[in-house]
């Protein structure tokens, strides 16, 4: 009986203290492959995409900050580019309607990514 309450007293003492710590590396092991799949998705998407240039339509311009703790402002334009909506962060100032050129590439889904954004009248 004796060794019957030291057994009890070693599964109390892995219940308190190993669970948590099981835990805490599922729920690291799980992030690490989070960030895997989307990095390797990522990785993916852009694989061979060519970089192409044309022009956009600024249709929207916000200002937000860069972060919680931030005061410096940044500016996210939203774009019309081949029919598609896109958002981009610059401090340049664009204003709503402006035709500016674009930098971007497609990915295979057929979403566009922006590399760059310039004044039109810069080519």
């Amino acid at each position: 009986m004796h060794i019957s309450n030291r057994s009890f007293g070693w599964r109390a003492y892995a219940r308190e203290w190993i669970r948590p710590f099981g835990m805490e590396a599922a729920l690291i092991a799980l992030g690490i492959c989070a960030y895997v799949v989307l990095y390797r998705y990522s990785e993916h998407e852009l694989r061979g995409a060519a970089v192409k240039h044309g022009h956009g339509t600024v249709e929207r311009v916000v200002l937000t900050s860069k972060g919680r703790r931030s005061f410096d402002l940044i500016r996210v334009l939203t774009l019309r580019v081949n029919e598609q909506a896109v958002t981009f962060p610059t401090n340049t100032a664009f204003t709503a309607g402006e035709v500016v050129g674009v930098t971007y590439r497609v990915g295979v889904s057929g979403r566009i990514y922006i590399d760059d954004v310039y004044s039109a009248a810069k080519q």
